[in-house]
């Protein structure tokens, strides 16, 4: 009824049927006119969330890159390399950091643009990002303490014994729980904030910059009843106040 680009959009369900007085059937159909031209589609805001997802999926694995790239190149990880009995493998096992980092950015490449539209799957694909710089690191520095490991174990991931960034990270915080045994409160604490379960959201220091990026692409993600009815002190003003109180 009309031609294509004309900035008419059909509106169901706005239907009228008019009988004239001089006979014949008009049928009215009311639509919406928009003389924006840069108005977005349903899909191409769908399409928008992901790229700003992606690419800071992408600038948080370039930097697990580049803090493996300069760690490579210190002191610590020459005299390291000089006792592992697989020396050989170095590279193999930095380049096995980058590839799973990679992989689990991959994983949310894939996904639809549609399925960015939930804040359950925007909140864990941008958590997973941010917690890339601690898997890495905890397995990096899980090989530079612990002598018994050798870059075999550590970079060949068709080997049973391989550890990942999940299993190198498991593997080191009980190391340092053993060791902390004995620590005070204030060591055991340091060590809490480290232990995170991967599901959550990030830290609090960290959550404000992919905030900020969803702010700055017009994408606050929306609060549904769910998630607030999961935020701390929801549906009881007083809880926080009293367990000051307590405190």
């Amino acid at each position: 009824m009309w031609n294509a680009c004309s900035f008419l959009q059909h509106l169901p369900g706005r239907e009228e049927v008019v009988l004239p007085p001089g006979g014949g059937v008009v049928r009215i159909y009311h639509v919406l006119v928009s003389a924006n031209s840069r108005a977005e589609t349903v899909e191409e805001l769908e399409g928008r969330r992901k790229r700003v997802v992606v690419q800071v999926l992408d600038t948080l694995h370039a930097d697990v890159c580049r803090a493996v790239d300069a760690a490579v190149k210190t002191e610590e990880f020459e005299k390291r390399v000089a006792q592992d009995s697989h020396s050989y493998r170095k590279h193999h096992f930095i380049r096995s950091i980058k590839e799973e980092s990679a992989a689990r950015v991959a994983v949310y490449k894939a996904l639809p643009d549609g399925d960015y539209a939930a804040i359950e799957v925007l909140g864990e694909a941008v958590s997973k990002g941010l917690a890339l710089a601690l898997l890495a690191n905890a397995k990096l520095r899980l090989w530079l303490e612990d002598p018994s490991l050798n870059l075999g174990n550590m970079s060949q991931n068709h080997l049973s014994s391989y550890l990942g960034l999940n299993a190198a990270q498991v593997r080191r915080l009980a190391k340092r729980r053993l060791l902390l045994q004995d620590s005070n409160g204030t060591a055991t604490a340091a060590l809490a904030l480290e232990v995170r379960p991967s599901h959550t959201l990030p830290p609090r220091r960290c959550q404000w910059r992919w905030w900020a990026c969803f702010l700055l692409a017009g994408l606050l993600p929306l609060r549904t009843p769910a998630s607030i009815s999961r935020l701390p002190g929801a549906g009881d003003q007083r809880a926080p106040r009293e367990s000051v109180r307590e405190k």
